[in-house]
């Protein structure tokens, strides 16, 4: 019996998903590395939140994604945080 056409087309999806994680591996990245340059690149100078919302991922989601990009070879390098004003979050926790 033949697989259903939408289970094909996901198994297709999947296993694609998985070789190009694979080969960016190889070269120090990931599939989820690639989608948020690539989110970034097309659409220069959003900020973490409209960044999140262009992807379709929560600000958390994307900021675990970020910590990666910053953290030591082979990943360093690959993303620059600019601040664009104040850190509610931050500067309430320096006022307590």
């Amino acid at each position: 019996m033949e697989e259903p056409l939408g289970r094909q087309l996901a198994i297709t999806g999947k296993l694609v998903r998985e070789r190009f994680d694979c080969c960016l591996g190889h070269h120090g990245s990931s599939l989820a590395t690639w989608a948020v340059l690539r989110s970034a690149d097309d659409e220069a100078g959003l900020s973490q939140r409209e960044l999140a919302a262009r992807m379709s991922i929560e600000s958390p989601t994307l900021v675990r994604h970020l910590d990666r990009m910053d953290e030591p070879p082979p990943s360093k390098g690959k993303t620059r945080r600019k601040r664009r004003g104040p850190n509610r979050a931050r500067d309430k926790e320096k006022r307590k």
